[in-house]
């Protein structure tokens, strides 16, 4: 149990993480 919730908390963590890098790279451009 504990290793899915930490799962999960990794994937919304990367997806923050990816959602802010394209935001970047939009500013970028």
């Amino acid at each position: 149990m504990t290793k899915n919730t930490m799962g999960i908390k990794l994937s919304r963590k990367l997806e923050q993480k990816m959602s802010v890098v394209g935001e970047q790279i939009k500013l970028a451009r």
